[in-house]
């Protein structure tokens, strides 16, 4: 259901959670490699609003109701009830929903990463190390990041993969106490 790899976790919220849907395999690789279209595509203006903050906007020219048009929205307004949709769906769009509902609060446990893979594990394993930061486990945090940093390079989503990578050695220095561990992250 969702074309692969997607730059999910490249760009800042809302718009790095976005799944660009289409016939758009130049728009994604360009996106994983940061780098936004001067020209987007029309089906893709959604996306050059978020980046701008216009998130109503962007939700506005979200009109079909399929399950990803329907996550997008959610991710772009949010409220309670927009996650209600996406358990038992595609495992991959259930991942992604649980992680945007987690993101924002909505929910208080991040989903699981044994159903999902690439890029989608990546930003899985983040909210997992997030919520392991949260209860004070750091070296779990930190074996997420990694593990994640990995899935994520092998989607070639290589700036998540860095991001995941210096935020675990971040955490190796700041909060272990480990400045030596973080060199080698």
């Amino acid at each position: 259901m969702i074309p692969r790899p997607q730059p999910l976790g490249v760009l800042p919220w809302p718009a790095g959670m976005l799944i660009v849907t289409g016939d758009y395999d130049g728009v994604r690789a360009a996106l994983l490699r940061g780098v936004t279209p001067d020209d987007w595509p029309v089906d893709l203006a959604f996306i050059r609003l978020a980046l701008e903050g216009s998130t109503a906007d962007a939700a506005s020219l979200l009109t079909q109701d399929d399950p990803v048009s329907r996550y997008n929205r959610a991710v772009l307004v949010g409220g309670d009830r927009a996650w209600s949709d996406f358990p038992g769906t595609d495992a991959d769009l259930a991942a992604l929903a649980g992680v945007a509902a987690y993101s924002v609060g909505v929910v208080s446990v991040p989903p699981a990463a044994e159903d999902v893979t690439g890029e989608i594990a990546a930003v899985v394993r983040s909210a997992i190390a997030s919520s392991a930061i949260e209860q004070g486990d750091i070296p779990r945090a930190i074996d997420e990041l990694r593990r994640g940093a990995d899935d994520a390079a092998e989607a070639g989503s290589m700036l998540l993969s860095a991001a995941l990578r210096a935020t675990a050695a971040e955490l190796l220095r700041e909060r272990l106490g480990d400045p030596q561990g973080a060199v080698g992250e």
